[in-house]
């Protein structure tokens, strides 16, 4: 089972960990410093994390875009030694602005670099979160009518 760290607004983030238990990911919450978001509940794993999702927050608080992005660039880094080498790591975003977003990508990925393993980082528009909550619930039921029937 594919494990996933959710943080961000303690609501949303368990809304999206109990959507994506549905589709069969194992997940669970890290309290997280109040400015990078609650998270969801859950027991945190002994095995490596195979994802994060990092929530956009609500910015209450946070100051300008710039700050926002370095704090969540800053709460990755916190998660990091948590994460599985090959991890993935998507980041939602809510800022219209794509050339934060591809800031906060990158920024992100530097972050990540440790040169041991390459992590995948994926900055998905808020609007689209729940498009990719539906693929992935197709995907999965694509995966188990396949098992079944071989």
């Amino acid at each position: 089972m594919r494990s996933v760290l959710v943080s961000g607004p303690a609501e949303q983030a368990e809304a999206l960990a109990s959507a994506l238990r549905e589709v069969g990911f194992d997940t669970f919450g890290l309290d997280l410093p109040p400015q990078f978001g609650t998270g969801a509940a859950g027991p945190r794993p002994v095995r490596s994390v195979d994802c994060y999702v990092q929530l956009a927050g609500d910015g209450t608080g946070w100051g300008s875009p710039t700050r926002t992005v370095m704090r969540r660039v800053q709460a990755v880094t916190l998660v990091s030694p948590l994460l599985a080498h090959d991890a993935t790591v998507l980041l939602v975003d809510d800022d219209c602005d794509g050339r934060r977003r591809e800031a906060l990508r990158l920024l992100v990925e530097a972050a990540l670099d440790d040169g041991i393993g390459e992590r995948r980082v994926v900055v998905l528009d808020e609007s689209s979160l729940p498009e990719w909550i539906a693929l992935e619930r197709s995907f999965a039921e694509i995966v188990e009518s396949l098992r079944s029937s071989g």
